[in-house]
């Protein structure tokens, strides 16, 4: 990921400054004792200045064994930035639910900007469409980006300059989302040796600020899951 991105040189920014909203997940880094591993868990809320509620992360089927005073590392991606803060553990709650609450971080330390248009690895069924004919033909999303796509399909879609159709589903946090887009042939590459696809790079040409929005929030899921970046 250092290969795809470039930290800003900044004094950092507010906690209030990241926009983050209830049911965003956030990767949690426990004290070293607990082990190296990652742990996901979602905001629940937070007071300025007060604290910090997430969701208690959970090793296998067990709540991980945090303590009070404990200080965790927790990171998160919104947009095309990256940021990362430290903060300690206040309360462990067990009503009505297992939640933490976390002391509320003075200043987010890291503030990475990501490129703009970062890719992520993907396996999504789609499908495009000639706009004259309507013709439809079948084909597989294998990276995505805010940008565009890059779609795999065992036909010739079309050749460099041609626009088409493009519809896939996606469901970033658990929000079933339809994507339908004009998209314009920048490339393709013609199936080799064993392969049985051709490969087509895809860029967005008109596309409502909703189905960015989507996308944005889907790579930055995918990303928090440990997505592959291309």
């Amino acid at each position: 990921m250092q290969e795809q991105a470039q930290k800003q040189n900044s004094g950092g920014c507010k906690f209030s400054d990241m926009n983050l909203k209830v049911g965003e997940k956030l990767q949690m880094a426990p004290p070293p004792a607990l082990g190296e591993e990652k742990h996901l868990v979602r905001l629940v809320g937070y007071r300025e200045n007060v604290s910090v509620m997430t969701t208690l992360p959970i090793r296998g089927v067990l709540p991980l064994p945090l303590r009070e005073g404990d200080e965790l590392t927790l990171s998160v991606f919104s947009g095309i930035h990256a940021f990362w803060f430290t903060s300690v553990v206040l309360k462990i709650c067990k009503m009505p639910f297992d939640y933490l609450h976390l002391s509320y971080p003075e200043v987010v330390g890291g503030v990475m900007t990501i490129r703009k248009a970062l890719r992520i690895q993907t396996k999504i069924a789609a499908s495009v469409t000639e706009p004259i004919s309507h013709e439809s033909k079948p084909c597989v999303v294998s990276n995505l980006s805010i940008d565009g796509v890059q779609a795999l399909s065992p036909h010739e879609l079309g050749e460099p300059g041609k626009v088409l159709n493009l519809t896939f589903h996606i469901n970033p946090l658990g929000v079933e989302s339809s994507i339908e887009a004009s998209v314009v042939i920048r490339s393709m590459n013609a199936a080799k040796g064993e392969s049985k696809f051709f490969s087509h790079g895809m860029q967005f040409l008109d596309i409502d600020a909703k189905s960015k929005l989507a996308i944005g929030s889907f790579l930055h899921q995918q990303m928090i899951e440990g997505g592959k970046l291309l």
